[in-house]
């Protein structure tokens, strides 16, 4: 397992990056993980996982965790529908 600086973020968000962590399995594949704030919200968690087979990238994931406990309550569905709006706009 190792873990990167936040000066190494790509896209010049290493100030929201709350994790970063590289897990290799026992075979050829390992899993660099990342957990980055939202850049709107503070109850919005970014996940993305990039799968490499060998050091190169072969998949990916990405999605948000959203806290359903914060004030008000609306925006929790508000939050929940831009996100499945965004995901529909998407070809």
């Amino acid at each position: 397992m190792s873990s990167m600086d936040e000066g190494d973020s790509e896209d010049g968000s290493q100030d929201r990056i709350l994790c970063q962590q590289t897990l290799a399995d026992r075979g050829d594949y390992s899993f660099k993980i990342t957990l980055e704030r939202h850049y709107e919200y503070d109850s919005v968690v970014e996940i993305r996982v990039e799968i490499l087979h060998r050091d190169t990238e072969v998949g990916h994931l990405k999605g948000r965790v959203i806290d359903r406990s914060f004030k008000p309550r609306w925006q929790f569905h508000t939050l929940c529908d831009a996100e499945s709006e965004e995901l529909q706009e998407k070809p």
